[in-house]
């Protein structure tokens, strides 16, 4: 396995290839700024043209009504036939004229909402496979949580937070159906059984549950809660680990609060077991798609918050750039090196100007990025990410 360091070979804070990570920022800003920009447009123009209708309707239905109200005036005072039928006839065809033009910019207006929707609905579909490279890896420094469930098959959730920012993707892993052998090997787990023909008594059983089927589990960072059963015998045991405190329970009998099970319990074999599985949770993902992304508690998409959710990630790059540069030998460039496992060592680099110009092109909102990414544009250095 790869260590990763920068140029002067303190290792980075985060285990991964930071250069590539970088560049996958670049390439998806540069995608969805300009389809959240065309949505925010398309948004704004819809409501000037439906705000010149409703002025329309609404100057309509002042001038109607002032005319009704000045010949009723006229009016008032009257007892010829001829007069109040002029006047029933020009209040009729006042009617009649404003509640067809009502009716015709009304039905404007819902043509303009619908297309509007539909437009936003096409820039919304093109967002998430846009966004979706960025969140495969995880976003640094985000709170994670992981859930699955074996339905015919092992499928998981990863929810994550960040200072607002929360998202969700749907997981699907290498395997369908997982034994505690196929991911571990042989565990065995004391119960209470009961033996004897004629005088029936209790005794601990060490009970081989190496062929018990992940059925559900939920992991972060210090916690763990797995359930595996067996389906024939109806049988299942759970794992909890939170904060160093281990609880295993035969069903609903919790094991580790009964002192003659408990001592009957390999501690060791249990904290092993445990390891491997996170250690499989984390490494046997076959695809991960983004499904749901909220900013303080809003759809990001739908609201027009992305640009706040990149300023978001943005910020956690922007502390490993500004360790770059400081432990770096060129003043340009974000330098680090991976140390593989064979020994050799290579540096991969990016060159400052050319991520501020890429971030530049995009306006205000990428030079808005590249401050809060800690790069400035410099005179020297003409390579590239």
């Amino acid at each position: 396995m790869a260590k990763y360091t920068y140029q002067d070979s303190t290792e980075l804070p985060v285990q991964r290839d930071f250069i590539q990570d970088l560049q996958t920022f670049l390439d998806v800003t540069q995608k969805v700024i300009p389809l959240e920009k065309s949505a925010i447009e398309t948004y704004n123009d819809t409501e000037t043209r439906i705000k010149s209708l409703n002025k329309r309707i609404n100057e309509l239905e002042r001038f109607e009504k002032n005319i009704k109200g000045y010949v009723e005036k006229l009016a008032d005072d009257t007892d010829s036939e001829e007069i109040i039928e002029f006047k029933d006839a020009v209040v009729d065809t006042c009617s009649s004229y404003t509640n067809k033009w009502t009716q015709y910019l009304e039905e404007e207006i819902k043509s303009q909402k619908k297309q509007c929707e539909n437009e936003i609905e096409n820039i919304e579909s093109q967002v998430y496979p846009a966004l979706d490279p960025l969140f495969k890896g995880g976003i640094y420094g985000a709170r994670e949580k992981y859930t699955g469930v074996v339905d015919d098959e092992l499928r998981g959730k990863l929810t994550a937070e960040l200072d607002g920012l929360q998202y969700e993707s749907e997981l699907t892993y290498e395997y369908e159906l997982l034994s505690v052998r196929s991911i571990y090997g042989q565990l065995y787990i004391p119960f209470w059984s009961t033996s004897g023909l004629i005088h029936k008594e209790n005794k601990v059983k060490n009970t081989d549950v190496s062929d018990y089927l992940l059925d559900s589990f939920s992991y972060n960072d210090g916690y763990l809660d797995a359930v595996f059963k067996n389906k024939k015998e109806g049988n299942s045991f759970r794992i909890m680990y939170d904060n160093n405190l281990y609880h295993i329970y035969c069903g609903d009998y919790n094991i580790t609060e009964d002192s003659t099970l408990s001592n009957s319990l390999d501690m060791e074999n249990i904290e092993n077991f445990v390891s491997v599985l996170v250690d499989f949770i984390l490494k046997n993902i076959r695809s991960q798609k983004l499904t749901s992304l909220l900013y303080v508690d809003k759809d990001a998409v739908k609201n027009n918050k992305i640009f706040d959710c990149l300023k978001n990630i943005a910020q956690q790059y922007g502390y490993i750039v500004t360790e770059c540069l400081e432990r770096g030998y060129v003043k340009n460039e974000i330098t680090i090196k991976i140390h593989k496992s064979d020994g050799n060592r290579t540096e991969k680099y990016a060159n400052i100007n050319e991520i501020f110009n890429q971030l530049s092109s995009l306006g205000s909102e990428g030079i808005e990025l590249a401050e809060i990414l800690g790069i400035h544009n410099q005179d020297s250095g003409s390579s590239s990410v």
